[in-house]
């Protein structure tokens, strides 16, 4: 998937990415960090009591080679931003068991662009529903690697009540090659919060599409 593709949206979830690969069903319930993902029918139970706080399962996610996929295929996306990616690879053929259990398929994201290691950009989105974003990135050649930091302010209001997001997410990621050795080093940190708004009766739904659920 190449950043060209994304020209024309918000870039904010993943879904808007993965939706663009045949095979694929990305769906977000609140338009935010919520992703759902289903890949050869795997990931299409959810995960279980928390199938709605943003997580997915049966479905392999590696950010830069590190697994974000717990060991029972639980993943959940407080680490992943499309503003942090440069580039993203689906696996969606059998030979995704080769990444281990629970591995349906696989999306594999990556923080560094070796074969352009000198970049520095910023970009400001802003939009309705209280959508506000600001993302920083800049790298530079590491011998024959390269380092690339990146730093994500995002907050969205929600169309439902109690259906806005907000998240800071930054990263530092290094890699070179040292002789016929691979070296790598990569830090995430992030505080991500989104509220689920819950789902509604028939008569809600008709009457207040954009309230929420009374008991949540």
């Amino acid at each position: 998937i190449e950043p060209r593709q994304l020209y024309g949206t918000t870039g904010y979830g993943l879904d808007e990415a993965l939706s663009q690969v045949p095979g694929v069903l990305a769906q977000s319930r609140a338009g935010g960090s919520d992703v759902r993902l289903v890949i050869r029918g795997y990931g299409a139970r959810g995960a279980g009591d928390r199938s709605n706080a943003g997580t997915s399962r049966g479905i392999r996610i590696l950010l830069d080679g590190v697994p974000e996929t717990e060991p029972d295929g639980r993943t959940s996306f407080d680490n992943v931003d499309l503003a942090t990616v440069t580039s993203l690879e689906v696996i969606r053929s059998n030979a995704s068991a080769l990444w281990g259990n629970a591995a349906g398929g696989v999306v594999s994201l990556s923080t560094l662009d070796e074969a352009r290691p000198r970049a520095a950009s910023a970009e400001l989105t802003a939009g309705s529903f209280g959508l506000s974003r600001l993302a920083m990135r800049a790298s530079a050649p590491l011998g024959r690697g390269a380092v690339a930091w990146s730093l994500v302010r995002t907050e969205f209001g929600g169309w439902r009540q109690r259906s806005g997001a907000s998240r800071w997410l930054g990263t530092l990621s290094a890699a070179t090659t040292v002789g016929s050795t691979r070296l790598g080093a990569f830090a995430v940190v992030t505080h991500n919060r989104f509220d689920i708004p819950g789902p509604l009766t028939r008569a809600l739904a008709d009457s207040a599409p954009r309230s929420a659920d009374s008991l949540l």
